[in-house]
């Protein structure tokens, strides 16, 4: 790798290809410097949102319609520019897609996690259906099912699969 595909600080290195602004791998190290590198990746789908029924899709409710459910459709879209910033304090890299922008930071201070921001642009609703936006994540990492998310920058909310 050279300095212009990965962003670093005392605990991980991300890894990403510039020219199609996919993620590839995060390595993980311990205070002791022992180092685990697994697979990483980010993708965005679409499903259009059921609508006219007893619950329909909105606000924390994610229903895909019965007709698109097992048809995901791609959306993040073309990549428009790749940008990667190494400060003092943090590195960053940016993925700027036709539909979604995408940054990656990693904080100089030891013991800050990978931080992801994901910003949807106006998402075309002409062809009168609601959309749903999802972000799928890959990794072998073993985590017995369990992951944890943001929760408005309040607190972290376990999650069990």
């Amino acid at each position: 790798t050279t300095d212009d595909d990965t962003i670093t600080n005392s605990l991980y290195t991300l890894s990403f290809d510039k020219t199609t602004g996919d993620f590839t791998t995060l390595t993980a190290c311990t205070a002791s410097n022992t180092c685990e590198t697994t697979p990483f990746t980010i993708d965005f789908h679409q499903y259009h949102s059921m609508q006219n029924s007893s619950q329909n899709s909105g606000a924390y409710i994610f229903r895909p319609d019965n007709e698109t459910f097992d048809k995901t459709l791609p959306y993040r879209g073309d990549l428009l520019h790749a940008e990667v910033y190494k400060g003092s304090n943090i590195e960053q890299v940016t993925f700027d897609y036709s539909n979604i922008k995408v940054k990656a930071r990693l904080f100089k201070q030891s013991g800050l996690p990978l931080e992801l921001e994901v910003l949807v642009k106006p998402i075309d609703v002409s062809d009168g259906n609601g959309h749903e936006i999802v972000a799928v994540y890959g990794s072998d990492i073993e985590n017995d099912k369990t992951f944890y998310t943001d929760s408005c920058g309040l607190y972290m909310q376990k999650r069990v699969v």
